[in-house]
């Protein structure tokens, strides 16, 4: 093996590990479990509704 072989080989691993650890950040950041709220069906309810009527408001006007 070329010492050519083994410096790209090395850096196409460094640069592949580079991205999974940005990968595995930004889903840590993003989708961690603090952030999450705990829907019921009264919440959700009122959200569909809400969005619902917004729309309806919207369009009814001329």
């Amino acid at each position: 093996m070329n010492p050519q072989d083994k410096r790209l080989i090395f850096s196409v691993g460094f640069t592949l590990a580079c991205k999974i650890a940005v990968i595995a950040c930004l889903g840590f950041l993003f989708f961690s479990s603090d952030d999450r709220i705990d829907p019921d069906a009264q919440s959700v309810s009122q959200f569909i509704l809400a969005d619902n009527d917004a729309q309806n408001s919207s369009d009814s006007k001329p």
